[in-house]
């Protein structure tokens, strides 16, 4: 059987060239050419995720994404100064960097959701938790190695999960949940909830009439185990019942008072 051939794309926000980061880039004289940098760094590294190698055939990272993008040197190094500095491109690991920008922005023929899972298959030998422990070791130095690898590899599981969030809530809801709300389902994902349990909140409520979107999905998969959880195939036109109703106004006084910590 011959190989399928797999098709990769960058997708772009509708609001990339509004947003302030852009704009901000853009102003910079030259800023264009700096953009058409930064998306031309996008594209090369979608087929990893984000991650660009530094492979050393050049003396430093920025000669070799010259040498690769077919751009000026300096222009590279600002790009690359600004990206950092606006907490687009991170230092990933040795002679790696992550475009944090990229991953939610991918396709191919599979959705997020299957290369998040893929991802936790490779794992599932390894456990990862949000609050890891942090070995023993001989040394502070060592001590202080340890807990960067750890974090790594939690944040590099967190990131993927929320990424397949913001794509489903986006495929059912059309459009994304606000940043109060992530920070919320990140503190959920983090405190232990499974992986399941958030997707399959997306799913039921698809099928529901409901205001206040981001409060009640919050409420619901916070509740989640104490609940006898409605499938999807609920009446789409059947009212909410009071409990769902308190919920609502329980999270709007929560994110009306912690909004400035949330956001």
């Amino acid at each position: 059987m011959a190989n399928t051939k797999k098709y990769y794309w960058l997708k772009l926000q509708e609001n990339f060239f509004s947003s302030p980061k852009i704009k901000k880039l853009r102003k910079i004289a030259g800023g264009d050419t700096y953009v058409i940098i930064y998306l031309k760094m996008q594209l090369m590294s979608i087929k990893t995720g984000g991650v660009i190698r530094y492979e050393g055939v050049e003396e430093t990272f920025t000669e070799e994404l010259t040498l690769i993008l077919d751009e000026k040197v300096e222009n590279v190094e600002i790009v690359t100064a600004f990206l950092k500095s606006h907490g687009l491109l991170e230092e990933y690991e040795e002679n790696s960097f992550f475009m944090p920008e990229v991953a939610s922005n991918i396709g191919k023929e599979s959705d997020s959701a299957e290369r998040v899972r893929a991802f936790r298959e490779r794992k599932a030998q390894k456990a990862l938790h949000c609050n890891t422990d942090v070995i023993e070791s001989n040394t502070e130095k060592r001590r202080e190695e340890n807990i960067r690898e750890d974090n790594k590899g939690e944040e590099e599981e967190i990131f993927l999960f929320l990424s397949s969030y913001k794509n489903k809530f986006n495929s059912f809801f059309g459009r994304q949940p606000n940043p109060s709300h992530l920070i919320a389902i990140r503190n959920l994902y983090c405190s232990g909830k499974p992986y399941s349990i958030f997707f399959d909140v997306l799913e039921q409520t698809r099928y529901k009439k409901v205001n206040e979107l981001e409060p009640y999905i919050y409420k619901t998969i916070q509740n989640f185990d104490l609940l006898d959880v409605k499938t999807s195939q609920d009446d789409e036109n059947e009212p909410l019942e009071q409990w769902e109703l308190d919920w609502i106004e329980d999270i709007k006084k929560y994110m009306k008072d912690n909004n400035d910590k949330l956001t």
